[in-house]
């Protein structure tokens, strides 16, 4: 099966779509879909089973890649035919739109993923934790009138993390990946068109972070309610400060986290590109569908390209005009979509160096007790 997109709801199926646009990403909560048919029908047949707000699943040559709702249908009326076009997004599209009326709306001595649960619970949405999240809030508080999205996004950007939707329409919370696909993008083999581009305008040379840290009964004072770190881009030669209020309390060592993930975060968007290649599939029909947040090598020497790239979106199309069935990928550096790689792959490293040091002498103080 290939080349073919099916749209489910309430149990019944409808392919034989004229143009498709599917969409996933991590750097968004939701992935989306629009799928259009050339002509409906004069009965009106397929019309009568699409509502507005409807339950639905879309499946790419069988995989599931949207768990969500219907959100909009367009028609039209020609000479020739009547097309009708529906769009919708991932369950997690929600997020995005409703606000966040959880009450009190404060959590203390939290983590990351429990305050996410209990935001996003009401939608029937939960959560799966790829990575470790850091150290629990010391608080955080709702802002009036927020989304359950800015929530989220604040909460990541004070712990370096992604939050996005998976095929199911569930949150992952996770940093960018380190698996290499297997198949490279290649000019003059199955790279069909592509887009590159260097930005060096929201690059700056210092960043600054700062922010408040609530005092305890211990704790008291103007250095711990002012906290201020920065960080350096040695790319920027000229003078380009930047100053960062961040979101919520934050301690230095939470604002010095922050400054890095700015700096880095910006020298990775700063090269974007976009490229497409034939089919839905790398590695031929039989191979995995092409997914986000994985490495993909790109060789595009017409585009300034010779290195790694975290897929941050991928969006499967077909059209009825010549557009035959192509992928286009949405491209950064890994920094692109993380605070500082090297960071974090030390932290991963000591955590786990932590926890077998913390087994060998739990199992000594077992086998002590044993005794002989």
């Amino acid at each position: 099966m290939t080349g073919k997109a099916t749209l489910v709801i309430d149990g019944r199926t409808y392919e034989g779509w004229e143009a498709v646009s599917v969409s996933r990403t991590i750097e968004a909560l939701s992935g989306s879909f629009d799928l259009a048919l050339a002509d409906h029908g004069p009965d009106g047949e397929v019309s009568l089973a699409l509502t507005d707000g409807s339950a639905c699943r879309v499946l790419i040559d069988g995989e599931l890649v949207i768990t969500g709702y219907l959100d909009k249908r367009t028609y039209t009326l020609n000479e020739n035919d009547h097309p009708i076009t529906v769009s919708g997004r991932d369950k997690a599209g929600d997020l995005d739109d409703c606000a966040a009326l959880n009450q009190p709306g404060e959590w203390k001595h939290q983590k990351l993923e429990t305050i996410a649960a209990d935001l996003v619970a009401p939608f029937g949405i939960s959560i799966s934790t790829q990575v470790d999240t850091g150290p629990v809030f010391d608080s955080f508080q709702l802002e009036q009138e927020e989304t359950v999205q800015r929530a989220l996004e604040r909460m990541a950007k004070l712990r370096g993390v992604l939050i996005y939707a998976d095929a199911s329409g569930n949150l992952v919370i996770n940093r960018a990946g380190l698996g290499l696909q297997a198949t490279a993008v290649v000019e003059g083999q199955n790279l069909l068109s592509g887009q590159s581009e260097f930005d060096s305008g929201e690059r700056f040379g210092q960043i600054y972070v700062k922010g408040q840290q609530a005092g305890t009964k211990t704790k008291r004072g103007k250095a711990l309610s002012q906290v201020k770190a920065s960080a350096t881009d040695s790319d920027i030669g000229r003078y380009r400060p930047l100053l960062v209020v961040a979101e919520g309390q934050i301690d230095t060592a939470k604002a010095q986290r922050r400054a890095q993930w700015e700096v880095a975060r910006r020298r990775g968007r700063s090269r974007r590109a976009n490229v497409s290649v034939q089919g839905w599939r790398h590695g031929g029909n039989s191979g995995p569908l092409w997914a986000v947040n994985q490495l993909v090598r790109v060789i595009a020497p017409s585009l300034g390209l010779n290195d790694l790239f975290t897929v941050g979106s991928v969006t499967f199309r077909q059209g009825s005009q010549g557009g035959g069935t192509v992928t286009t990928l949405d491209l950064a550096p890994p920094e692109a979509f993380e605070p500082d790689p090297d960071d974090v792959l030390k932290d991963v490293r000591k955590a786990q160096a932590a926890q077998a040091a913390k087994s060998k002498k739990t199992q000594a103080a077992k086998a002590k007790i044993k005794g002989p």
